[in-house]
């Protein structure tokens, strides 16, 4: 056994009668002392079977022995308790302490009664319970007051006038102290952490809630750093419910905050992006660097044989920093674009191999990184990078910035690219086209210079010839001349639109004579087929016009000479008509036949280039498979249309 506590008390003496009758444990002791007079053991006079019971002995072998030959593994203990204590064995002065009974597992609350020099009355109380409650309180209290320093969130508790009362390590911290005497020395309500700190909203808030939950606000460290927080408070009353403390918890929320405007201004970059892919690229690597706060920030990329590395394009970089250089050894090339498609971190530079290998890292004095590679069609082209002269601990929502902005710029060098094979292409395509263009018009013209000739002369031996089968045969000559004739004259205008050499020429005109003339002109070879080709003008309202009547009259010849080839027998139908419209007249001319028609499944190319009728016609049906295509471009050029 041993002793933990004594309380020394002046009682009366106890009454030794009937101990049996005792409710608790009671045992009387004689004082046994050594040679120099102290006690060093107690001897058996008296006890009750609840005294014996909790020694595990029988009260009729236990009157006589000592007590250290009950228990002889506290003969040493008890000796030394005696001695301790012999200072204070005056008679009628009662010592109480508590005592563990291994035997028993048990504490016991011990009443001790000095009798007299040599006797002493003791009393057991099992206390066992109310020391498993203190030992739990104990271990509550070592628990709640690890979790108290040891929490990563800020824990108060103030006075209603602003003193600080008790304050965690974290809160501390926090606040850049060194020490909890050192925060003290700060009142709340005259020196706060911010002078802007709205406490009086604060204070009001919380005496009529009891509580705030969420109340943002931001604080001065001690350094003179701003930070921004999230508290939570209550009120802690009295019985008469007066405001006793504050007490409440503080977050450090400056990341996120941070982390707020980085995303803003995240979202804002992208309402700046235009449609040039290479102004965009400049203002990603821009963005880059200002909402990460680096240094600087660069686009490095590799050249088309991967021989150099290029800084494409950059931000408040040095001015006299390698615009082309040998990859090897950098940072951007050895982890960054060969790490392939992982964004590469690095806290502190010095503490990593780049600090020797790269050139520009002791240059510059370089000492944190944040990469992402750049892909085009899932090949690595580059890096995007945001440098700074310090080491920096990069957050989680910057990491995913330069992922985000990796990734956009991604797309704009591929629309660059893109665009940079399209223009070529394009270019080359209209040097092409103009070949083309200039090839047909000079075929064309050195053509017909020859075609003239033979037509002239074979019109010229047919008046002349009487004999009926060589005239037939001039005719045919001088036909089938007409229709190349005409072939010619289309691609030679095809040619002229195509190469935009085609101008608008306006003059005065009367729209009646103009549609009179033109369908006149088609009365013979109507009449050789049996046509009735018919004209009405009776909705012309607006008849003296001024405009291209070239390009019209074109137009008109071309669809009324359609209509007639394509028709064998019935009739071609021609009606127009005119009306005003603000300043302008709008013309409506319908062209109507009897002829084959034309499938549905056609009338969507009808007005392409060189399309023609199904094949069974085109060996009927001479021509280009221009005229519509040609009606349709010139239509255009005078804001007309066409419908079939």
């Amino acid at each position: 056994m041993y002793w933990v506590e004594m309380k020394f008390v002046q009682k009366k003496k106890v009454s030794i009668q009937n101990v049996n009758s005792i409710p608790i444990a009671y045992a009387r002791f004689k004082l046994e002392f050594d040679s120099e007079g102290i006690p060093n053991d107690l001897t058996f006079l008296d006890l009750n079977d609840a005294f014996a019971l909790i020694i595990g002995l029988k009260r009729k072998d236990t009157i006589g022995i000592r007590l250290s030959e009950s228990s002889p593994k506290y003969k040493e203990i008890i000796s030394k308790r005696l001695k301790d204590f012999a200072p204070r064995i005056v008679p009628g002065t009662s010592l109480n302490h508590e005592v563990f009974i291994d035997s028993n597992n048990k504490w016991y609350d011990v009443f001790t009664n000095v009798e007299n020099d040599d006797t002493i009355n003791v009393l057991l109380s099992d206390c066992s319970n109310r020391k498993k409650i203190e030992k739990d309180l104990k271990e509550s209290e070592q628990k709640f007051k690890s979790l108290y320093e040891n929490a990563t969130i800020g824990l108060y508790r103030t006075s209603p006038d602003g003193k600080i009362l008790m304050a965690n390590n974290a809160l501390i911290k926090l606040l850049g102290f060194s020490s909890f005497k050192e925060l003290v020395s700060r009142n709340l309500e005259k020196d706060g952490f911010n002078p802007t700190y709205p406490r009086q909203i604060f204070k009001e808030e919380l005496n009529q809630k009891g509580e705030i939950k969420d109340f943002e606000s931001s604080w001065i460290t001690k350094h003179g750093t701003e930070i921004f927080l999230r508290e939570n408070a209550k009120n802690i009353l009295d019985e008469y419910g007066n405001v006793i403390y504050y007490e409440g918890t503080v977050e450090d929320i400056t990341q996120r905050k941070i982390a707020e405007v980085q995303i803003t201004e995240l979202n804002n970059l992208f309402l700046e992006i235009g449609i040039d892919p290479s102004k965009n690229i400049q203002i990603i690597v821009k963005k880059a660097n200002e909402i990460i706060n680096g240094v600087c920030s660069l686009y490095n990329r590799l050249d088309d044989k991967e021989k150099s590395l290029i800084t494409w394009s950059e931000y408040n970089a040095p001015s006299d920093l390698k615009r082309e250089d040998d990859p090897k050894g950098h940072i951007c090339y050895e982890a960054t674009i060969i790490g392939k498609n992982n964004p590469v971190i690095i806290n502190d530079i010095k503490e990593t191999e780049y600090f020797e290998t790269d050139a520009n890292v002791q240059k510059y004095g370089l000492r944190s990184y944040l990469g992402m590679p750049v892909i085009v069609d899932g090949q690595t082209i580059g890096s995007l990078c945001v440098l700074d002269i310090k080491p920096k601990i990069f957050s989680e929502t910057e990491v995913m910035i330069i992922q985000t902005l990796a990734k956009a710029l991604s797309l704009e060098q591929k629309r660059y690219f893109g665009e940079k094979n399209l223009k070529m292409a394009t270019n080359e395509a209209q040097l092409a086209n103009q070949a083309k263009s200039q090839f047909l018009a000079n075929m064309s013209h050195e053509i017909r210079t020859p075609l003239n000739g033979i037509m002239g002369f074979s019109e010229m031996l047919s008046l002349q010839e009487t004999d009926i089968k060589k005239k037939r045969m001039l005719d045919m000559i001088e036909e089938s001349g007409n229709q190349l004739l005409q072939i010619i004259n289309d691609i030679f205008d095809y040619s002229k639109i195509e190469a935009g050499k085609l101008s608008i020429q306006n003059d005065y005109f009367k729209l009646d004579e103009l549609l009179k003339e033109t369908v006149s002109y088609f009365d013979k070879s109507a009449k050789s087929k049996d046509l009735q080709i018919v004209l009405s003008i009776d909705d012309i309202s607006e008849n003296s016009l001024f405009g291209d009547l070239y390009k019209l009259k074109q137009i008109l010849f071309n669809v009324i000479s359609n209509a007639i080839k394509f028709s064998d027998e019935g009739s071609v139908l021609v009606i127009a008509g005119s009306e005003k419209i603000n300043n302008f007249v709008r013309i409506k001319v319908i062209v109507e036949d009897s002829g084959i028609g034309i499938h549905k499944n056609q009338l969507d190319k009808i007005f392409d280039e060189f399309n023609q009728l199904d094949y069974y016609l085109t060996k009927k049906i001479k021509g280009t498979g221009l005229g519509l295509t040609i009606t349709k471009k010139l239509l255009d050029l005078l804001q007309g249309n066409i419908k079939v």
